[in-house]
């Protein structure tokens, strides 16, 4: 992982760029900065579509980041009121994950 990183780096001079492959990597290996951090470039990348942020706000649920995944969709739904159904959908999932959580005793 540190040598994946370090070409990263070289490369093209973030461990975070836009890019599918790398958001999975970094959620299968729970690397969560860097999954919320691909995330927020893709926030950045498509302009705060709707798509992006919704994925920032379950990447942020990802890194059991609740507070600051709710905010997010919150705020993609003052943004894009035209979202509502998918965010509120998206506020129901969180409950529950949080909530299972809990009873897993994390």
């Amino acid at each position: 992982i540190p040598a994946g990183k370090a070409l990263l780096t070289e490369a093209i001079g973030t461990t975070t760029p836009d890019h599918e492959m790398l958001f999975f990597a970094y959620y299968s290996t729970k690397q969560w900065d860097e999954l919320v951090g691909t995330a927020r470039s893709r926030v950045t990348a498509q302009d705060g579509s709707v798509e992006s942020r919704f994925r920032l706000a379950q990447a942020l649920a990802a890194a059991s980041r609740f507070g600051e995944a709710r905010a997010e969709i919150q705020a993609t739904i003052s943004l894009h009121p035209e979202a509502r159904t998918e965010g509120d959908t998206d506020f129901a999932s969180l409950r529950v994950i949080e909530r299972a959580l809990v009873q897993f005793g994390v």
